[in-house]
């Protein structure tokens, strides 16, 4: 699959702006804000740990939701598949059906004309 995804996107955003690494909650969830050098130095020293989980925590829980989001996406795709398939057999079978219908009708109608 050659799409791009939300994941992709943050990537690349964080490759372009590495200092935007420091605010990943404010670039993930828009909550908090964005800290400049000289907050991110202050808060650094008071609320290292207590940041670094509630992080850990949001970034655990978007992947979270992304892989489920492409879980139910995957299994809707596998769904649809399937129904693509019967819905083809049928098709098939009904214009096998068609075909043969039709012989039967020329064939008939051959042997009245005779």
């Amino acid at each position: 699959m050659g799409e791009i995804t939300g994941v992709d996107k943050l990537a690349r955003i964080l490759r372009v702006y590495p200092d935007l690494n420091d605010n990943l909650v404010w670039l993930i969830t828009g909550e908090g804000e964005l800290l400049t050098e000289g907050e991110k130095n202050k808060k650094d020293h008071q609320n290292d740990d207590l940041y670094t989980n509630d992080i850990n925590d949001k970034i655990g829980d978007l992947l979270a939701n992304l892989f489920a989001q492409y879980n139910a996406q995957d299994k809707t795709l596998m769904f649809l598949q399937s129904q693509i398939s019967k819905i083809e057999k049928k098709y098939s079978k009904a214009i096998s059906e068609q075909n043969k219908m039709l012989n039967e009708i020329l064939s008939a109608m051959k042997i009245s004309s005779r």
